[in-house]
């Protein structure tokens, strides 16, 4: 189910939001043409908000998730055609096209808000594409019919079927196995957490438990934090495999350090400690500034 969240352009940033009052008889098409990481709807919501530099605004962008920003009243004109008349008559809707996320999933999500449109405004007749305002290039990887046919696309949105068998590359599918309380390893190539900052790397490849799911996002308990779908696994960190930053124990059965042939002091085991060095066969513990075999830590 999609959720609309509203984010309005402050009436008074005419520049953007003229507060022009329209019919709406059409639905024009846009792709952001941004593949900037991070680059989603709330990003391109919070660009109109906070008073976009260009002289440009569409009322509504949708990326991968199911939460979608509104920055105008359907009601009212925005600057997305190149047209007078496409200004005045037409709702935007921006697809995102930023490369940490699935363009597949987004394009199903928008055809779920244009259905949503022509129910709620009868006065709409037809769906287009910016290119048929001002010719440009605009969906550009929609017009190029790699993913689905723009013809798809307009099915779609007269069907009560979503399938992804319309799409030409394989969808990505969620992981169904993920259940609330099953435990996921954090992936080590997971950059960006669901909601846009920046993943520690000691956060990485460890093991948590989901709280909550999500459509394309699991809130972790531990880190209390929603991560993509995408960047978890149910393959468990293999043994003796270990990452800078990991956070390990020393056994209470290691008897010498690594490198030289002093004896590991009692007190030092059973404790907590980050690795700072990774070698072939042993990791160097930064709080002790000693290397430990592998097989000595856990």
């Amino acid at each position: 189910m999609i959720t609309f969240i509203k984010q309005y352009i402050p009436a008074d940033y005419t520049r953007t939001r003229p507060g022009r009052k329209m019919t709406p008889t059409s639905i024009t098409i846009h792709e952001t043409d941004n593949t900037n990481v991070r680059a989603n709807a709330r990003a391109h919501a919070l660009l109109q908000s906070n008073g976009n530099k260009r002289q440009a605004s569409w009322h509504v962008q949708v990326d991968d998730e199911r939460e979608v920003y509104v920055s105008i009243p359907f009601t009212e004109a925005a600057f997305h055609s190149g047209t007078y008349n496409g200004n005045h008559t037409s709702i935007a809707i921006e697809i995102c096209v930023n490369k940490d996320g699935n363009y597949n999933q987004a394009l199903l999500n928008a055809i779920e808000v244009v259905k949503y449109l022509k129910s709620k405004y009868p006065s709409i007749k037809r769906v287009v594409q910016h290119h048929h305002w001002s010719k440009k290039n605009c969906p550009r990887i929609l017009r190029s019919n790699t993913e689905m046919s723009w013809q798809n696309f307009l099915t779609l949105t007269t069907s009560s079927d979503t399938s992804t068998s319309n799409l030409k590359k394989p969808y990505k599918t969620t992981n169904h196995s993920f259940k609330k309380g099953s435990k996921v390893r954090l992936k080590s190539s997971a950059t960006h957490y669901a909601t846009g900052e920046r993943i520690s790397k000691r956060y990485k490849n460890k093991t948590y438990t989901i709280q909550q799911k999500g459509s394309n996002r699991m809130l972790l308990k531990e880190l209390y934090s929603w991560v993509k779908t995408s960047d978890l696994t149910t393959k468990h960190k293999p043994t003796n495999t270990f990452a800078v930053g990991d956070s390990v124990k020393i056994k209470s059965s290691a008897n010498k350090y690594s490198r030289s042939t002093a004896k590991i002091p009692t007190r030092y085991k059973n404790n907590k400690y980050t690795i700072q060095q990774v070698g072939k066969d042993d990791v160097l513990i930064k709080e002790l500034f000693s290397w430990v075999k592998k097989s000595d830590v856990n």
